[in-house]
């Protein structure tokens, strides 16, 4: 089967569509990438 490959998975829209498309085509079979800013130092 083809990979799905989520971009911006980890904003508001991404990680939701993530959740979805796993459930359909299987958590193999789609990729989630994204980033999130550290917290700067204490």
């Amino acid at each position: 089967m083809t990979k799905i490959l989520v971009t911006g998975a980890t904003g508001q829209i991404g990680s939701e569509l993530t959740l979805v498309l796993r459930e359909k085509y299987g958590v193999e079979n789609v990729i989630a990438a994204g980033h999130r800013k550290e917290p700067p130092p204490a």
